[in-house]
């Protein structure tokens, strides 16, 4: 890999982690939106943030020859990846938990009137 390869993908892994960072504020977000279409539009951006995440981690694999890219031929012969060094921004990121459960939300009672 030339120089200007791994500065490339340095750079992009960099913008992927970026991704992953905002995906986790997004979920840490959730929980405090109460309104149903306000938690959908999160739930939207973070579909929206994992798939820029994804394409970015294939871009990376592209510009840098040490990353393992995925195969969907049984033929082919199994990756090996390397150990990452410590502080390698070409490491996947841990995946994300997926959302919390919503909790229903519920109109109060209605009191019988006794007349």
């Amino acid at each position: 890999m030339n120089n200007e390869n791994f500065n490339l993908a340095a750079m992009i892994a960099k913008n992927a982690a970026d991704e992953e960072e905002a995906i986790q504020g997004y979920y840490e977000l959730m929980p405090l939106i109460m309104d149903k279409a306000d938690q959908d539009v999160i739930k939207e951006i973070i579909s929206d943030e994992k798939n820029h995440a994804m394409l970015l981690r294939k871009m990376m694999a592209k510009y840098d020859s040490n990353i393992p890219v995925a195969t969907d031929d049984p033929s082919a012969p199994a990756a090996t990846p390397s150990a990452p060094a410590a502080g390698d921004l070409s490491a996947p990121a841990a995946p994300l938990p997926p959302l919390p459960p919503l909790e229903p939300l519920t109109e109060p009672a209605q009191t019988a009137s006794i007349s």
